[in-house]
């Protein structure tokens, strides 16, 4: 961790809350994200973030239960490690430029309350898998192309609120 870099230095770096007393602001790695392994809550909701996900990040954060990343300017493939944060609840990603399909992965993530995944650029049908979130309340998808398709037999269409936009 590190106290914020020049303007000049800075590749995909999230910033941090650096402790309770102090309340300075630290910035992080991606790489960096990935080592802390009791990390619960990461909100950075409208903070400019852009790149891509490093397929990694995921990969050391099994207690992850709220992950907000939305109102950024990230893009590329939605990872699918994101399955190994097997205790994620929450989830936003809305308004960022996300491409490709919904990872099938993500039908793994067992206590997914609610899923906000509007505002992307995400293409393609709603993988079936998702279907074995027993949990999920909420959804929301929309798709560039206007066309969002539900497997069939899913049981997407028992939740309490599913919100499909083009």
């Amino acid at each position: 961790m590190r106290k914020h870099p020049s303007s000049s230095t800075r590749k995909s770096i999230f910033p941090c809350n650096a402790g309770h007393q102090e309340q300075q602001l630290l910035w992080l790695s991606p790489e960096e994200l990935a080592h802390l392994r009791r990390l619960k809550r990461l909100r950075l909701s409208a903070n400019s973030l852009s790149g891509e996900l490093p397929e990694s990040i995921f990969d050391n954060l099994p207690h992850l239960e709220l992950l907000y990343l939305s109102y950024n300017m990230l893009q590329g493939k939605l990872p699918s490690t994101l399955s190994k944060c097997k205790k994620l609840q929450y989830l936003s990603l809305v308004v960022n430029n996300f491409t490709g399909a919904i990872p099938k992965e993500i039908g793994n993530l067992k206590q997914l309350k609610w899923m906000y995944l509007g505002n992307n650029k995400l293409q393609g049908s709603i993988p079936k898998d998702i279907g074995n979130l027993i949990q999920l309340k909420i959804m929301h998808h929309s798709s560039s192309t206007g066309k969002s398709f539900f497997p069939h037999n899913s049981r997407l269409l028992e939740q309490q609120l599913l919100w499909l936009s083009s």
